[in-house]
């Protein structure tokens, strides 16, 4: 089928480099770790590092869920309106950031069950790369409007090249002075700039109404807490966690509560249905 063939190709051919940028992504931080820090720190390193990717696969999990809403919308231009979309688009958000919240907070003692203590300074930059996790899934809402779109699809590269390279760049910068810490951090600034750059793609592909302010509030608040909870015993890291709860309800308790709601009418109707 040679259209299909053509159209494929003129689609996937120009992801190639944004694919490449994922591999940069993934490989620099634990290269130049192990060159200039040892295995030792280097392992360390990725335990960290496999913790907190747990949270990406929230955030992968989450964008699945709402992803078939957001492409019908597109397909129809909004004719029904982007009211579910940006309910459920930042329902997911608010899922991913209880999962980075939880990580990062109680990452000593998650870390003091699965692995000697070797491996507790792990515990110093997990919430780091939580929070670099909970920014890459705003990334995830932006790149589904940008790859939604052939027109800026084929430009993805130009928002995550340049994200990659930064990366490089404070990984060789910051990990011989600050080690494992710097790594985590150039991590996290490389992660928002992707998310900068995607963002101004998704913008040019389609301007969906999205929670931008509650996002910024969101992502703002889930830094402080992991910054304050870092270091802090047990008792205030749960204190913690329940304040960023309370938060939550006040930012988006409305919406909350009428998704339960409504989960919970769709669920009498089934029942209703079901009974004899």
């Amino acid at each position: 089928d040679g259209p299909l063939l053509r159209a494929s190709l003129l689609y996937g051919l120009p992801l190639l480099p944004h694919v490449l940028s994922g591999v940069i992504f993934q490989a620099t931080d634990r290269t130049l770790i192990a060159a200039h820090a040892g295995l030792d720190e280097a392992g360390i390193y990725t335990l960290a590092s496999r913790l907190a990717s747990a949270i990406f696969m929230v955030a992968m999990g989450m964008q699945r869920a709402w992803l078939p809403f957001f492409l019908r919308e597109d397909r129809d231009a909004g004719v029904q309106g982007w009211e579910r979309v940006r309910k459920l688009s930042f329902f997911s958000i608010l899922v991913v950031a209880f999962a980075a919240i939880g990580m990062g907070l109680f990452a000593p003692e998650i870390i003091g069950l699965i692995a000697p203590d070797a491996y507790a300074a792990a515990a110093l930059v997990v919430p780091i790369l939580a929070l670099s996790c909970f920014v890459r899934s705003y990334y995830l809402v932006a790149v589904a409007v940008v790859l939604a779109n052939k027109g800026t699809a084929r430009l993805i590269a130009l928002a995550t090249l340049p994200a990659a390279a930064l990366n490089v760049w404070l990984n060789a910068l910051w990990i011989p002075e600050y080690g494992i810490t710097g790594a985590a951090w150039a991590t996290c600034i490389s992660y928002a700039s992707s998310v900068v750059l995607t963002g101004l793609l998704a913008r040019k592909a389609r301007k969906v109404p999205f929670k931008y302010g509650k996002a910024l509030l969101l992502l703002g608040t889930v830094a402080a807490t992991l910054q304050l909870g870092t270091g802090q015993d047990l008792t205030r890291r749960l204190l913690l966690s329940l304040a960023f709860a309370g938060f939550v309800a006040l930012l988006d308790g409305r919406d909350l509560l009428g998704a339960i709601r409504s989960v919970l009418r769709q669920l009498r109707t089934r029942l209703g249905k079901d009974s004899p």
